[in-house]
């Protein structure tokens, strides 16, 4: 998928440009921006995802289909808050705003979750957690929506989890996960796996925490998931203090991925617009757990090359 995007955003480009006098292109256009949602976010193509996210949603508007751009408005917002673009971000739920006044159903759920997502980002947990129960509730309540409340599940868990709620977060993380692997939909289910593994290291089961950990990384390099993989991967080395006995840990192929994807985001950081937020901070904290982890699994030698890499790459 990361070799054939120019291509795809090519067709996508090509539809846009041409919907208006020929409308034979409006499911071209919609299916396009659904089906490459998780390549995005795999990929690390943030800017790029964002973009044609909200092509998509003024396409769908247009086109009197305010549910799916409400949707590639949720995808715009999320796709812009994990790259730390604030304003574009805030751009999309104002759009949703305006687009989602008046509708109900679906299209109102997916409004109250953007509202949930970005009352976290501002710390705001309370209205993070009612915002997101009141569209999980809303989902279970549609028989056209099926089992999206299952995954509506993760967005007050997530809330939860940050107002430092870890046992009323996990059954919605638990039955988000059911969703996920009923789905087949391999960045949620890592996702998932990650949050379940803090909520466990909250409530010191830390077996259970680097378990989840574990499964996580391996989903996240089996996709190639920038940053996600050192995320999770950062986060179980971080718990190898707390264990005894030492097992479950993570294998060398995940701690050798890790640490390519920490260089790579390193780099970023170094190099990123000045407009956006960064957290180097955060990277090297990954850092000193993947570090971690190399020495626990008898990995040492590899680490003699990090001073290297790390030159080579930033330097």
């Amino acid at each position: 998928m990361t070799r054939e995007l120019p291509n795809i955003l090519s067709a996508f480009e090509i539809g846009v440009g041409r919907v208006e006098r020929q409308p034979h292109y409006f499911p071209l256009i919609i299916n396009i921006a659904h089906s490459t949602m998780m390549t995005f976010f795999t990929c690390g193509e943030f800017v790029s995802g964002a973009e044609v996210m909200m092509q998509a949603a003024a396409v769908a508007t247009q086109h009197g289909r305010p549910t799916d751009a409400l949707h590639f408005l949720y995808q715009m917002q999320t796709l812009a808050e994990r790259r730390g673009d604030l304003a574009t971000a805030r751009w999309a739920r104002d759009e949703a705003e305006r687009i989602g006044e008046g509708e109900t159903g679906e299209s109102w759920a997916i409004l109250l979750m953007m509202r949930a997502s970005e009352a976290e980002r501002l710390g705001d947990y309370a209205h993070a957690t009612t915002f997101a129960r009141q569209a999980y509730d809303l989902f279970a309540q549609l028989e056209e929506c099926g089992d999206e409340h299952m995954a509506a599940g993760f967005s007050p868990g997530r809330a939860l989890e940050f107002d430092g709620r870890p046992h009323e977060a996990l059954p919605y993380f638990r039955e988000a996960l059911l969703w996920a692997e009923s789905t087949g939909n391999p960045i949620n289910r890592g996702s998932i796996l990650h949050h379940i593994g803090n909520c466990e290291a909250y409530a010191e089961r830390y077996q259970a925490a680097m378990h989840a950990y574990r499964k996580a990384g391996e989903q996240f390099v089996t996709l190639g998931a920038v940053e996600f993989i050192s995320n999770a991967v950062g986060e179980a080395g971080l718990l190898v203090g707390r264990l005894d006995p030492l097992i479950g840990l993570p294998n060398r192929k995940l701690v050798e991925a890790a640490l390519a994807d920490i260089f790579e985001r390193l780099a970023q950081d170094l190099w990123r617009d000045p407009d956006v937020a960064g957290n180097p901070r955060v990277t090297l904290r990954k850092l000193a757990g993947v570090v971690a982890l190399a020495l626990h699994i008898g990995h040492e030698g590899h680490l003699g090359d990090v001073a290297a890499v790390m030159y080579a790459r930033l330097v």
